[in-house]
């Protein structure tokens, strides 16, 4: 499993996994499904009407296989519905939006990685990139992420950061928060020892102050980092 870190605009930084080789061919048949079942029905309602034979009626289903990816991509913001069903996105590697630029790239090297090869310059590069990324992801400076990673941290692998035996919880109310809750609560933490920048750091916060309100705590807390840790003690002893 190949991970990337991409910077957001607020300069906090993310972690995806990349897309493997398994879903972008996944993706790739879908899409080319999905162009085909679009131009049958192109086809059915030429014959309807009496101009199937006619040579311009061709032109207009080979535009949309050559440019139904590249077209996609742009209205759908880095998705084809291919990449929707497997639930993976472009994304530029600063973390800024893709521009059509990016997009054309990716679709323009296709004809190199994809089709002039059968796909083996695409697999090549996939495999000893290092990010994932076919010819025309490093040409356009993008890469293909998982939306929804495969490894999902449980709260058993944290649950021994306390010695449930001996030790008081502080904050009884942290029963109304979710397991989910408190894995995002030990990611947050986790990126702001990583990466030591004020926008993590400003997070912390942020995530301390909403903590407060959900749990109705008044009194005033400790730092945020010395908070949110003692809230994951707080939930494991007394969900545990």
């Amino acid at each position: 499993m190949i991970t990337i870190d991409i910077p957001t605009t607020q300069n906090v930084t993310i972690q995806y996994e990349v897309a493997s080789t398994k879903e972008r061919f996944i993706a790739a048949m879908l899409d080319l499904i999905f162009v085909g079942i679009f131009i049958a029905i192109l086809s059915f309602m030429g014959a309807i009407v009496g101009i199937i034979e006619s040579e311009l009626f061709w032109v207009f289903p080979i535009l949309v296989f050559i440019f139904s990816s590249f077209v996609q991509e742009i209205i759908f913001k880095g998705q084809t519905f291919g990449k929707k069903a497997t639930k993976i996105r472009v994304m530029r590697l600063d973390g800024q939006r893709p521009e059509l630029f990016n997009y054309m790239a990716r679709w323009a090297f296709k004809l190199v990685d994809v089709y002039m090869s059968s796909g083996a310059i695409g697999v090549t590069m996939i495999k000893s990139s290092g990010k994932g990324q076919r010819l025309g992801d490093v040409i356009g400076d993008t890469v293909l992420v998982r939306l929804n990673p495969t490894y999902q941290p449980k709260l058993d692998a944290i649950a021994n950061i306390v010695d449930v035996q001996k030790y008081t919880p502080v904050y009884p109310n942290v029963s109304k928060l979710s397991e989910s809750d408190i894995l995002l609560i030990k990611e947050t933490i986790d990126r702001s020892i990583k990466y030591k920048n004020s926008a993590h750091q400003y997070a912390l916060i942020l995530l301390a102050d909403k903590v407060c309100k959900l749990l109705e705590i008044k009194d005033k807390v400790p730092s945020p980092d010395t908070f949110l840790k003692t809230v994951i003690q707080d939930f494991v002893v007394i969900t545990r």
